[in-house]
């Protein structure tokens, strides 16, 4: 009796996740080069050297090709751990400049594309959430409101947005921008720290103006 011989599909796994990868690199490539929210599937396609059928085999439609516009983003930029706590927050601030600066393109390009921000929304959101929870031992003794302005100006400061407002709007150095604000959030941590919060009750005019 001769045994079956099993059939090894490691081959076509391989060559499929390969074609897969060669979509991502064409449509992050798009991303970059036309910077337009015009999403072009069939320039996709042959920048992957792929037929739009094989394409869609992969990605069966434009929201499946932004999550793999996302997987792109992630294993071209690398991945940045979570933060856990306050100094686990400055050390991503750290690495999220380092990756702003070492793929400038690909960063503008996620922010000035229709594409790209449907691209990094997803991310963004679980970042954000992870971010303000980093933040909540320094605002513990806030109330919530106060303590979520708080969380949120400070996570806004190491946002891709912000870093390209600095880089490119004001022409600032990046690791100038880096170092300006480290500075800042080093003297916001220090002050909160020490029980020094904002005061957030003053009003936002002044000269007899009312706040409404």
């Amino acid at each position: 009796m001769t045994n079956k011989r099993s059939y090894d599909n490691s081959n076509r796994e391989a060559k499929a996740e390969a074609t897969r990868q060669k979509i991502i690199e064409a449509l992050i490539q798009q991303l970059i080069e036309n910077n337009s929210p015009e999403f072009s599937i069939e320039e996709a396609a042959a920048t992957a050297g792929v037929t739009t059928r094989t394409l869609f085999r992969h990605f069966s439609n434009k929201e499946e090709m932004l999550l793999g516009v996302s997987e792109g983003i992630l294993k071209l930029t690398g991945q940045i751990k979570e933060p856990l706590n306050p100094n686990d927050f400055l050390q991503v601030f750290k690495s999220t400049y380092c990756l702003f600066e070492q793929h400038p393109d690909l960063i503008k390009a996620t922010l000035l594309s229709d594409l790209g921000r449907g691209a990094r929304s997803t991310l963004a959101e679980r970042r954000r959430k992870a971010n303000m929870k980093a933040l909540t031992p320094l605002v513990a003794q806030m109330p919530e409101e106060e303590a979520k302005a708080v969380q949120a100006v400070l996570c806004n400061l190491i946002t891709a947005e912000t870093w390209l407002n600095v880089t490119s709007n004001f022409n600032l150095d990046g690791n100038h921008a880096y170092a300006v604000i480290e500075w800042m959030l080093k003297l916001a941590f220090d002050a909160l720290q020490a029980g020094n919060y904002p005061d957030l009750q003053q009003s936002l005019f002044t000269d007899g103006v009312t706040k409404k």
